[in-house]
């Protein structure tokens, strides 16, 4: 199996504890090789085709995703699995709401929420929401 895990380059927050760490593990313990990095060979070129099919599942947190990578993936029949920490809709008293308002961020992660094949997610109450 390989898969493809986007995180950011220091590997720190939600990206190290809920990515980085766990896949390091089963790349070290298990069959599996793990590639931590992104869908783009550098800021302006994407990965080709044919170096996405290398890949068995491709992995996003949920702040790294574009949802035409998605799509993409999909289309090339790789698995998809998008990574929640938080609820996609946010009260006013969060400190990322006006921002989330701002951008249209809450659209967008359902849109991905519902394109992905599979969500992980950190607690029973958000996988059941």
């Amino acid at each position: 199996m390989n898969i493809l895990v986007n995180i950011t380059k220091d590997f720190k927050g939600c990206g190290f504890y809920r990515l980085y760490q766990p896949h390091a593990y089963m790349a070290d313990h298990n069959d599996v090789k793990v590639t931590f990095g992104s869908f783009w060979k550098s800021e302006k070129l994407p990965l080709t085709d044919n170096e996405l099919k290398e890949f068995d599942i491709i992995i996003w947190h949920k702040g790294l995703f574009r949802i035409e990578e998605i799509q993409r993936a999909k289309k090339l029949g790789i698995i998809t699995i998008i990574d929640f920490d938080d609820h996609w809709i946010l009260n006013p008293q969060h400190t990322l709401y006006s921002y989330y308002m701002r951008e249209n961020i809450s659209t967008k992660l359902h849109k991905a929420l519902t394109t992905a094949d599979y969500v992980t997610c950190t607690t029973e109450l958000l996988a059941d929401t």
